[in-house]
C-alpha cells in the first residue's frame, strides 16, 4: 500500500538541497510523524569508453572522509535541460575529454526511501585526446583503465561508490548484449 502524505514541513531550502519533515498515513492504524525527506537535483554518471577502456576519476568525498575511484559525474545546474548536456559538461570538466554518440542507458533512484534525486547513466565514446587530471577542489586524478580491470575493482570493493558500481555494471551488461 502506498503511504498517504499528511503534512510536509520544509526545514531547509537552498538551490542545491531541500529537506522536509513529513507525516504519512502508513496504514489505517499507523501514522509516521517524523519522516525526513531530502531532495537534490538530478545527476548524471558518465560511462565514457575508448575501445576497451573507460574513464574514471579519483576524488575525495567528505561524507565518508575517503577518496573514491568512480565515474565522471555531476548534478544538473539550474539551467541544464538534459542528461546529455550535463554529461558532456561533466566529462570535459573532470577529464578534459570530449565524447561522441552520447546515449542515456539507464535511470537510477539511489536511496529512494529518503532521497529524491534521479541518476541518469549516460554512455559515450571518447572522441579523441588524452585524459588529463583536472585538479580542483573535487577531482584529484582522471585515468583510463581497461573495462575488465574496472569490473575486478568493483568485485574487490576498490570501486565502491554505490551509484558508480551500479552504472558500471549496467553499462558493461548492456555492452555484452547482442544488438
Amino acid at each position: 500500500m502506498k503511504w498517504r502524505l499528511l503534512r510536509s514541513e520544509p526545514l531547509l531550502n537552498t538551490p542545491w538541497l531541500r529537506v522536509f519533515r513529513n507525516a504519512y498515513q502508513k496504514s489505517v492504524e499507523t501514522v509516521v510523524e517524523d519522516y525526513y525527506l531530502i531532495e537534490r537535483s538530478d545527476f548524471v554518471l558518465v560511462f565514457a569508453q575508448r575501445e576497451s577502456r573507460i574513464v574514471l576519476v579519483r576524488q575525495y568525498r567528505p561524507g565518508t572522509d575517503e577518496i573514491y575511484l568512480g565515474l565522471p559525474a555531476g548534478h544538473f545546474g539550474l539551467n541544464d535541460s538534459s542528461p546529455i548536456e550535463v554529461a558532456k559538461r561533466e566529462l570535459f570538466e573532470e577529464t578534459g575529454l570530449t565524447g561522441t554518440m552520447f546515449e542515456v542507458i539507464g535511470k537510477l533512484d539511489p536511496l529512494p526511501g529518503y532521497l529524491k534525486s534521479r541518476g541518469f547513466v549516460v554512455k559515450c565514446t571518447i572522441a579523441e585526446g588524452s585524459c588529463i587530471s583536472v585538479r580542483d577542489d573535487e577531482i584529484l586524478e582522471a585515468v583510463e583503465l581497461p573495462i575488465d580491470e574496472v569490473v575486478n575493482l568493483v568485485r574487490s570493493g576498490t570501486v565502491k561508490e554505490m551509484q558508480a558500481v551500479a552504472a558500471i555494471l549496467l553499462a558493461v551488461e548492456i555492452s555484452r548484449q547482442p544488438d
